[in-house]
């Protein structure tokens, strides 16, 4: 019997952007007000693939159990401001469970963001060429700024920026119940609802991630080779990814805007994969322009796919 896929976790965001366009094309923009983000919340279906919870100190250990994680009705307490990653998580359940509860405040962002080599306390010296994606080499500092062109920061108002308030920052642990064969966690942006034609500031969007290790991280551009510029198109997804999303949120079509991310974990039956990612809208991205501040919104959504049928 077909094994079908079925969703495991559903996190959404609601990102409004509305701003003017203006003709200036420049890095770091320079508007306020650019980012609202609501709703963000993660249900996983009882009886799926797979468990989940958030690690309660967000740190790898290659010798991690369920104890270490918390699920039910979770909250995060943030590391010292600027910090890549760290904080705690506690919640209701204590391991790893099918439902995951919480509310990330990521909303009204008037800045982008971008990792620094120069220490919290030293934002004021933060420029262009020490500040990079969140894969920059010898980051110290996750910053939140603006700035005039390719070459200034606007660092006497930048800031320290905050997990899950100036990004989405989350620590995964994630175990199959059963050996699979396919085991991905999908990253969906659905720009269905925007009127206007072209990706604009979302494809300033990126993710960066760690699996099962507390070494380098890995930045990925959602968006990839759409440019501000280009046309929205149809996120691209495999055949059990549409099947999934459809079945998850009981729709006959996958977006017709949008743009798709998505990553193999483990499939090992009783074996947890750590998977650290953060959402942010980086300023060092070529597309986090003046000029492409457009009014363009979508809902992010995340969600696990997997089957234990052998894929053809």
């Amino acid at each position: 019997m077909k094994k079908k896929g079925l969703i495991i976790a559903t996190i959404v965001m609601v990102l409004v952007l509305a701003v003017s366009l203006t003709t200036a094309t420049y890095a770091w923009f320079t508007v306020a007000t650019v980012t609202t983000v609501d709703g963000f919340d993660v249900s996983v279906i009882p009886g799926s693939d797979v468990i989940i919870g958030l690690k309660e100190d967000n740190t790898y250990d290659a010798g991690a159990i369920g104890d270490h994680f918390w699920s039910g009705t979770v909250t995060y307490t943030k590391e010292a401001d600027g910090a890549i990653g760290g904080g705690t998580w506690e919640g209701t359940v204590q391991g790893l469970s099918a439902t995951i509860d919480h509310t990330i405040p990521w909303g009204q962002q008037s800045k982008a963001v971008g990792v620094t080599t120069v220490a919290a306390d030293q934002i004021a010296t933060a420029t262009v060429g020490n500040t990079g994606l969140w894969d920059q080499a010898g980051g110290q500092t996750v910053i939140a700024a603006n700035g005039d062109n390719l070459t200034s920061i606007d660092a006497a108002n930048a800031y320290a920026a905050i997990a899950n308030v100036d990004y989405v920052y989350f620590f995964l642990g994630v175990q199959p119940v059963k050996t699979l064969t396919v085991n991905q966690i999908v990253i969906l942006l659905d720009a269905e609802a925007f009127t206007g034609t072209n990706a604009g500031i979302l494809s300033a969007i990126n993710i960066a991630y760690r699996h099962n290790t507390d070494g380098a991280w890995t930045n990925v551009d959602l968006f990839g080779d759409v440019h501000y510029d280009d046309a929205l198109t149809a996120p691209t997804l495999t055949t059990l990814q549409t099947e999934v999303y459809k079945e998850s949120y009981t729709k006959t079509a996958i977006p017709t805007k949008g743009a798709a991310w998505s990553y193999n974990l483990g499939t090992a039956a009783g074996k947890i994969d750590q998977f650290e990612f953060v959402i942010y809208l980086a300023g060092e991205d070529t597309d986090c322009l003046q000029g492409s501040l457009n009014g363009a919104s979508g809902l992010i959504k995340i969600f696990f796919v997997t089957s234990d049928e052998a894929q053809g």
